[in-house]
C-alpha cells in the first residue's frame, strides 16, 4: 500500500467519523507542521486532503493556526488560499492588552479551581517571558497551573511560573524572568524548542 493511498484512507475515515459526531468546525494548531512536513509529494497530498475536508457532503470548517510560515504554505495552493480568511495575531503587550490578559489568567485559574495570582508585575514578566507571543502566554500559564496543581496549592503564584518556565527554557536561576529583579534586561536566544518549532 502506498503512502498516498494510506493517507487517502485515513482522510476518508476521519471524514466519516466527523460526520458521525456532527462535527462542524475543526481547529488544527501547529498546522505548519501538518502541511509543511515531508516531501513535496506528501505536502501536495496533505493539501489535497485538507481541501477535501472543506467540500462536499459533511464538509467541515477548518481553523488553522501556527507560525508565520503557515501563510506561505497556504498561499502556495491557489484553491486552498481562496478558502481561508487570514487573521494575523500581533505581539501582545502588558499595557494595552492588560485587561484581556488578566481576564485570560483569571479564567484559566477559575477553570482549574485556583485563586488567581496577585503579584503586581506578574503580567509584565509573563509577557516578556512569552516573547510577546499569545500562544506562549497561554502555554506558560497552563504550565504554571500544572505545577501548582501537582504541589496541591490553591493559589497560583509567581513561584509556579518560575518553576514551569525554568523547566521549559532550561535556564539558570539568574536568567529566570520570574525570579530576578532586573527581569526586563534578560534577552532571549533561541532554545532547542524554538529552533524546532519557530516563534509562536
Amino acid at each position: 500500500m502506498s503512502w498516498a493511498k494510506s493517507e487517502q484512507e485515513i482522510a476518508k475515515i476521519l471524514r466519516h467519523r466527523l460526520q458521525l459526531r456532527g462535527v462542524m468546525i475543526v481547529w488544527i494548531d501547529e498546522a505548519h507542521d501538518l502541511i509543511g512536513g515531508g516531501t513535496p509529494h506528501k505536502v501536495q497530498m496533505t493539501v489535497k486532503s485538507t481541501k477535501n475536508l472543506m467540500q462536499g457532503a459533511g464538509a467541515v470548517g477548518l481553523i488553522l493556526s501556527g507560525i508565520d510560515t503557515l501563510w506561505t504554505l497556504i498561499g502556495s495552493d491557489e484553491q486552498l488560499n481562496r478558502r481561508f480568511s487570514k487573521m494575523p495575531l500581533g505581539a501582545i503587550s502588558a499595557v494595552p492588552d492588560q485587561k484581556m490578559l488578566n481576564q485570560i489568567v483569571r479564567t484559566l485559574c477559575k477553570e482549574a479551581g485556583m485563586t488567581a495570582p496577585v503579584s503586581h508585575d506578574l503580567l509584565e514578566r509573563l509577557v516578556h517571558a512569552s516573547r510577546g507571543r499569545f500562544g506562549r502566554f497561554i502555554e506558560y500559564t497552563l504550565a504554571a497551573l500544572e505545577v501548582a496543581a501537582f504541589a496541591g496549592d490553591a493559589e497560583l503564584r509567581i513561584q509556579h511560573f518560575a518553576e514551569a518556565w525554568g523547566q521549559r527554557e532550561g535556564c539558570e536561576l539568574s536568567q529566570n524572568v520570574f525570579l530576578v529583579k532586573n527581569w526586563g534586561q534578560i534577552a532571549f536566544g533561541q532554545n532547542s524548542a524554538d529552533k524546532q518549532k519557530g516563534a509562536r
